[in-house]
């Protein structure tokens, strides 16, 4: 890692431009059929809109009102199969939607839905997931459960499902890579696509540059799947003929509060400041602290450039947020210093129905051959907003360029096929096994956080701790965080800077600013390792610090660097 260089060892069947969860996926799944494929991400891996999420993988459950039931079966399907893939990341998440006497939102409607839900979920072959039963409850076990819904007008119980939640996003991203290097696939970060020269026949050369030494290659391809969401758009625009495949976006955030509303993610239909329904909103429980979204804004062009990290949002637009969770959930108004972070992220979009034309999240994915001018095009398009469903979509886009590329079929289907980190079969039970096994070594709250991020990998950390007793130490700041984690991401999971290792390997910068001392260990340890000199190591920091920076206002940043997760 201190010298990396990309390596190009043959001409791929397959390179895959972008890193987030659709490529990451896509990655996978192209190594499990045998097919050679590159994955080039010009950040790191699920850093973007694939990070900035309300980690809810849903069921499908809600296309039952349009009938969808193919999208549905689909859903249910993906939700068991990264339960059984990955269930250290990836665990159960019980919701509830208050019922009224209307005819949509009634007790009778909700439980007719879930018989129809358990018929399409019991249909045909798919992973077995352990979870409960969907059911509604009363109007008193569900104030029981959720008390403050004493307040909800009409109130006459709730529909109570099991959906899951992707604890960490952009882990779950990176095993899908971990697991592709291990079946022969080669994948980097930091590796920025700049050009792809087409040739007659459909064969492509992308070049590519190593944003961390300026390194330029060029990767031979026999295809190449764009799924770099709004930064395709740059790439694209190199055809004249390719503006019809470009996409508009918008920004969707949620917020990471530190007031936690209880076990249950609650669905409840806001407000607006007239009184009248605005917008159906969801508060999920996270580690300890409450995500609450989604809203949706205009792209905000001029707030954001590809490549610029997450987009901003501007200071009425998060008051508009907070108003709408103040009319919605309890405890009075939410105000910025409970605010720990904002997930934003650019999205697909397109125009709604209402009167107003307003963009709304595209509500399914794209996937093209895109026309470049050059005989049998081997250039393809993949978009879309579901990260449930994303290793559905890889399957499919494999399906559309099997006619360029000798596509197998996996020996084994998707839940049978546990990524790096799984092979677990009861979460529980593993984590209660490791704290007794490793009692001697670490504090059990260090060993149940080492389990939920890395699950069986965690034995490679234990492994590092026991060798050493300095590395068994805490890391400064972070009292459940051994000093052997982080090296282990430097040595195995390709950290190549302080955000990297941070936000999106050991998570403890996921949930809101870490402690300042933790950000200058993790400067001093990475950059003797990779060999930075001082001015590097001050540049990482302050890319960490304007990773926090989600307002967009002259000054306003988020978290004070002195006490982790506010915004002042």
């Amino acid at each position: 890692m201190v010298n990396r260089q990309i390596d190009v060892r043959q001409r791929y069947d397959l390179a895959i431009v972008g890193g987030g969860i659709y490529g990451c996926s896509l990655l996978w799944e192209a190594a499990r059929r045998g097919v050679s494929a590159i994955l080039l991400e010009r950040d790191d891996f699920c850093s973007q809109t694939s990070a900035n999420t309300l980690k809810v993988i849903h069921s499908g459950i809600r296309y039952l009102q349009s009938m969808d039931l193919r999208r549905v079966r689909e859903s249910v399907v993906e939700r068991d199969t990264l339960m059984c893939v990955a269930p250290h990341l990836v665990r159960p998440l019980p919701c509830l939607m208050p019922t009224t006497r209307s005819l949509t939102r009634s007790r009778t409607v909700m439980a007719a839905a879930f018989r129809a839900f358990d018929l399409i979920h019991a249909a045909g072959r798919h992973a077995p997931a352990r979870l409960r039963r969907n059911h509604t409850i009363s109007r008193g076990e569900c104030l029981r459960r959720v008390p403050w819904l004493e307040s909800e007008a009409g109130l006459t119980g709730a529909a109570l499902w099991y959906d899951a939640q992707v604890v960490n996003a952009e882990r779950l991203g990176l095993e899908f890579v971990l697991t592709a290097q291990a079946l022969g696939a080669d994948a980097y970060n930091h590796a920025e696509v700049e050009h792809l020269h087409l040739e007659q026949g459909g064969a492509a050369e992308v070049v590519v540059r190593d944003t961390l030494n300026g390194q330029r290659v060029n990767v031979p391809a026999r295809a190449v799947v764009l799924t770099a969401g709004s930064g395709a758009a740059q790439l694209l625009s190199q055809w004249r003929d390719a503006s019809t495949t470009c996409e508009q976006f918008i920004r969707g955030v949620n917020i990471v509060a530190d007031r936690q509303l209880g076990p249950l993610a609650v669905g409840r239909v806001a407000a607006g400041g007239d009184g009248s329904s605005h917008r159906l909103l969801f508060a999920a429980p996270w580690e300890g602290r409450s995500i609450i979204g989604t809203w949706y804004f205009a792209d905000g062009s001029g707030t954001h450039s590809a490549g610029s990290g997450p987009p901003r949002i501007s200071e009425s637009e998060l008051a508009l947020c907070l108003a709408d969770i103040a009319r919605t959930f309890p405890g009075g108004p939410l105000r910025p210093d409970e605010v720990s972070l904002i997930h934003t992220g650019l999205l697909p979009a397109e125009r709604g129905g209402a009167r107003d034309g307003a963009l709304l999240p595209s509500d399914r994915e794209r996937i093209f051959r895109v026309p470049l001018g050059v005989a049998n095009s081997r250039v393809f398009y993949v978009s879309g907003v579901k990260y449930t469903t994303a290793r559905r979509v890889a399957e499919k886009t494999l399906r559309l360029a099997a006619s360029d590329l000798d596509v197998g079929t996996p020996v084994r289907p998707p839940w049978e096929s546990p990524l790096c980190g799984g092979g677990i079969h009861d979460f529980e039970q593993f984590v209660h096994d490791k704290k007794r096994e490793y009692e001697h070594l670490a504090a059990a709250a260090a060993i149940e956080r080492l389990a939920g991020l890395y699950g069986t990998r965690m034995e490679e950390i234990m492994t590092i701790a026991s060798a050493e007793q300095s590395l068994r130490e805490p890391i400064p700041g972070c009292p459940d965080v051994m000093r052997a984690e982080l090296l282990f991401v430097l040595e195995t999971e390709q950290a190549s800077t302080v955000c990297d290792a941070i936000i999106r390997r050991t998570g403890i910068g996921a949930r809101g600013r870490p402690r300042p001392e933790a950000v200058e260990y993790f400067a001093e340890v990475m950059g003797r390792y990779l060999g930075w000199d001082e001015a590097l190591k001050r540049k990482n920091v302050a890319a960490l610090e304007d990773y926090y920076a989600r307002l967009d206002v002259s000054g306003t940043l988020l978290a004070s660097p002195a006490e982790g997760g506010r915004i002042r």
